[in-house]
């Protein structure tokens, strides 16, 4: 178990990440631990939306194959493979079988820096552009 002080941070930085959703005007609804990821330096960050596209695009699963189909992604994310080449590295993983989502969005979401994640509105932009792009 981490000692209290590094629980209090990771605590502080959650309820901070919380706060700037608020000033954006959203609200997470699911702030749990599975969804608070620590980096190599112990700081953490709320991935819940990138995860869940992840997760929902992913071989159907139950409770204790989904729990270690993400566990093994998490792992993946903090490689230092993932952070040289995130694409390739997700490509040559055993988690891209079978999965169908669209793999550039799904690292953009999981990007370690929250400026550099797309915006709700910038993913919708980009699906509602490429469904057009589709129909004509």
């Amino acid at each position: 178990m981490k000692p209290i002080m590094d629980r209090i941070n990771i605590f502080i930085e959650a309820v901070c990440g919380a706060n700037y959703l608020h000033t954006k005007g959203v609200v997470h609804r699911d702030l749990k631990p599975d969804n608070i990821f620590l980096d190599e330096h112990g700081k953490s960050d709320v991935f819940s939306l990138g995860i869940i596209y992840a997760e929902l695009f992913g071989p159907p699963a139950g409770t204790a194959e989904r729990r270690e189909w993400l566990t093994k992604l998490r792992k993946l994310i903090r490689s230092q493979k993932w952070k040289k080449a995130p694409l390739s590295t997700w490509e040559g993983s055993e988690l891209s079988k079978d999965w169908t989502g669209d793999s550039y969005l799904m690292i953009k979401m999981l990007e370690t820096s929250p400026e550099l994640r797309p915006s709700c509105k910038r993913i919708l932009r980009k699906k509602n552009g490429s469904t057009q792009a589709k129909e004509r």
